[in-house]
């Protein structure tokens, strides 16, 4: 937590909160609703659920903290943060890939190196660009970034080489430069849901699947996967986000 909690922002969202805070009556609380598509387990969770404790201490119980976990995709989940439907957001990058889609190189297949790469590229002027174009489009700040790991393959059969997933059925978030980099090695990409995760691979409509550890394990992919190939074909961080007008 060391890594993740200062970049969280949660003195500024105090700070933020504060003026909400000195109006109401001593016994009202704000509320703060944090939405993530992850399971309880992922580390976007975790971070949501360190926030939610450490918002209470340091309030004094003036803020609470309700996180929605798994059960709204990472694009509903994006668009009620956007429109202030949820206050904040531990999500992948959908936020930067609809309102700052020039940017979204930063969540792109084999372009970081690895999480120091990361954050010297979204600590510098093309991070500084993207979080103003989001803020600016899309009514969110950035309040920090979490690191997820490197994205791995899972499958139900082994995977050796490029060529062992043509024509494989694999299962993808919507997402365009994602299905293009897969169609390019011959797969058969499936756009679903994260909702949609483990039924679309118990039920066969998928049979591969591609994501970090955390998302792996908490979806339990082991139930309906018999293969996890390392293939580190991207470096994935997660956002802590907030609704502009709130914060």
């Amino acid at each position: 937590w060391a890594v993740i909690l200062p970049g969280l922002g949660l003195a500024l969202v105090l700070a933020g909160c504060a003026e909400t805070m000195q109006a109401a009556a001593p016994s009202d609380k704000t509320v703060i609703r944090v939405g993530s598509p992850f399971k309880p387990g992922h580390i976007l969770v975790d971070a949501a659920e360190k926030f939610k404790e450490l918002a209470a201490q340091r309030s004094g119980g003036r803020l609470a903290v309700q996180i929605d976990a798994g059960t709204l995709s990472e694009e509903e989940i994006s668009t009620r943060n956007s429109t202030g439907q949820l206050e904040m957001q531990s999500n992948g990058h959908r936020s930067l890939e609809v309102f700052a889609a020039p940017y979204f190189f930063f969540n792109a297949p084999y372009v970081m190196k690895d999480f120091d790469h990361f954050m010297r590229a979204w600590d510098g002027k093309l991070g500084e660009a993207a979080r103003a174009m989001a803020e600016q489009k899309g009514n969110v700040r950035f309040l920090g970034i979490v690191y997820r790991g490197l994205r791995q393959t899972t499958a139900r059969k082994p995977v050796y080489t490029p060529a062992d997933v043509y024509g494989v059925k694999l299962r993808l978030p919507n997402v365009a430069t994602w299905i293009a980099a897969w169609k390019a090695l011959d797969a058969t990409p499936v756009p679903l849901t994260l909702p949609q995760l483990y039924g679309g691979l118990k039920t066969g409509q998928a049979d591969a699947s591609e994501g970090d550890l955390p998302q792996i394990a908490s979806f339990k992919l082991n139930e309906v996967q018999t293969h996890l190939i390392i293939t580190n074909h991207l470096v994935q961080t997660g956002g802590m986000l907030i609704n502009k007008p709130f914060f």
